[in-house]
């Protein structure tokens, strides 16, 4: 983590030289207010289900922190606090499919986030949130991170300073600090990462803009942020708009750049140094009606987008004769990627609803020219696209696909109940070049060259919610969608996913199974 302290203190002081702000957002008013349905604020928590056990799964399977803090000006001046404890139980697999040498985990875990925040009563708010998590062994943890085993560790998840007021126009608001970046469809951002944002969110006007770099992990075993976001700077934005009555369109873009020298990670000893320079540009276009909105709302839900990757990647390969430099490799990025949704709320008294996504990403390469796409390396696939309250993992938690040479098929049944949820999901995956690799981070071996056909996942998501051991009402702390006096809850994610042809002979089904119970005070 070369010059990652310089960084960091110059950082530091800009956080603390500039003003922050909290936004004023419609689509977080509280139910029967009457203020018009809104898109979520841009990368934004947008549901009131408590960020899980984020530290035994995949980054990609991490439910977002807890909802944004309500705006300044409209709770009483001063502190508020909330305390949310987990605790349950994490059985995984084998991540090598029966292959090799690896073995199943089965654990306990205990997992307590604290969160105070401050507001002026005006335009001035801060935030801080930490962790403390515990398992009863060693787990694989991928949480904002690349595989490794870990034990216990005490994190700083969040730690931001708001002000709104740099301009008139009503819903803007600077952020400064380490914050949680997210999109609903948590394919583009869900991650904490050190950032400087400015945004605006109205009913109809939802635009950020800002730049962010993951200088440090913030934990205390010490871990590295993974080789493909060290060193690496994102500028980004958004702009969208509800151009009728709940029907919103919009565009993103982010642009990443790395700036590690690959020739001395070569000689470092970093566990996961940076071998691949690269300088990327993401544009997306997207269009939907609330597909994502955990309120089961009747009717037809849908959503799209489109996905355009461009820029250029240098591979560094190192040589075996430490007199030789390392040989270098350009390409030039071009790739694609899109994600369709449908769903269905059957008009009955009985909240059943019916839906089918379908998501490609692009692969192989084609001369100078490489079409594997990637995606942004600040992304979970984690939402409720299922219409309930749960977080999902998008491309099975099992497998924990990534959309990189991919197709993806998916059909659901989902019950959004007031007082529980329930999800069952199908998905089918091929890869679209058979020769090429796809990233899963739910496996440790690559399917073999030659077929596409990757195999078959089954999700299940079961949860009861029930009142919080010291009951408020409406919290003073966050603005969520849901009675936030029925934010404590027992879930259940059960996902398993069968290998097909393009896995060797022998290959075994892959199970992840987690059992949480969590209590907000």
């Amino acid at each position: 983590m070369k010059n990652n302290k310089k960084k960091l203190a110059v950082f530091a002081a800009a956080m603390f030289a500039a003003p922050a702000a909290v936004p004023a957002d419609p689509a977080l008013v509280a139910p029967g207010d009457p203020v018009a349905p809104a898109e979520p604020a841009p990368i934004e928590s947008t549901g009131a289900e408590p960020a899980p056990v984020d530290a035994v799964v995949s980054e990609s399977v991490a439910d977002p922190a807890p909802a944004d803090p309500l705006p300044a000006g409209t709770v009483p001046a001063g502190w508020q606090t909330e305390l949310r404890v987990g605790t349950g139980l994490f059985a995984e697999g084998e991540r090598d499919l029966g292959l090799g040498l690896a073995e199943e985990t089965t654990e306990g875990f205990a997992d307590v986030q604290g969160t105070v925040y401050w507001n002026s009563g005006e335009n001035w708010a801060a935030l801080t949130r930490a962790q403390v998590f515990a398992p009863t062994g060693e787990l694989v943890v991928t949480d904002e991170d690349q595989p490794r085993d870990s034990k216990s560790f005490a994190r700083l998840r969040e730690a931001w300073v708001e002000y709104r007021g740099l301009t008139s126009y009503p819903g803007e608001s600077m952020r400064v600090g380490l914050q949680r970046l997210r999109d609903p469809d948590g394919q583009w951002f869900d991650q904490n990462i050190e950032a400087v944002r400015w945004m605006f969110d109205t009913t109809l006007l939802q635009a950020d803009v800002g730049a962010a770099e993951s200088f440090i992990t913030w934990r205390s075993d010490g871990s590295d942020p993974r080789s493909n976001v060290r060193d690496r700077t994102y500028v980004f934005g958004r702009l969208g708009t509800q151009w009728t009555q709940s029907q919103f369109v919009g565009a993103r873009a982010i642009h990443a750049f790395d700036h590690a020298d690959p020739e001395e990670e070569v000689l470092s000893e970093e566990r996961d140094p940076k071998l691949a320079d690269r300088n990327l540009t993401w544009i997306d276009v997207y269009a939907h009606n609330g597909y994502y909105d955990s309120n089961g709302k009747p009717g037809i839900s849908y959503w799209a987008d489109f996905s355009a990757l461009v820029g250029d990647r240098k591979d560094y390969t190192p040589s075996t004769d430490p007199l030789t430099p390392a040989s270098t490799e350009k390409t030039d990025v071009r790739a694609w990627a899109t994600d369709l949704g449908l769903r269905w709320r059957l008009p009955t008294t009985f909240p059943l609803q019916i839906g089918g996504n379908y998501a490609f990403g692009s692969g192989s390469e084609d001369g100078d020219t490489e079409h594997r796409y990637e995606q942004t390396g600040l992304h979970s696939n984690q939402s409720r696209f299922t219409g309930t309250r749960s977080q999902v993992y998008r491309y099975n938690g099992a497998l924990q696909a990534e959309l990189t040479n991919l197709h993806v098929g998916t059909v659901y049944l989902s019950i959004p109940h007031d007082r529980w949820d329930a999800s069952l999901i199908y998905s089918k995956f091929a890869r679209q070049h058979a020769n090429d690799p796809i990233v899963a981070d739910g496996l440790s071996i690559q399917p073999e060259p030659g077929r596409k056909a990757l195999g078959d996942g089954v999700d299940l998501a079961l949860a009861y919610y029930f009142a919080n051991p010291v009951g408020r009402g409406r919290s003073t702390v966050t603005a969520t969608q849901e009675d936030d006096n029925l934010r404590s809850n027992i879930r259940l994610r059960a996902s398993a996913f069968d290998p097909d042809a393009a896995f060797p002979d022998g290959a075994d089904p892959k199970y992840l199974v987690r059992l949480e119970l969590t209590l907000w005070f």
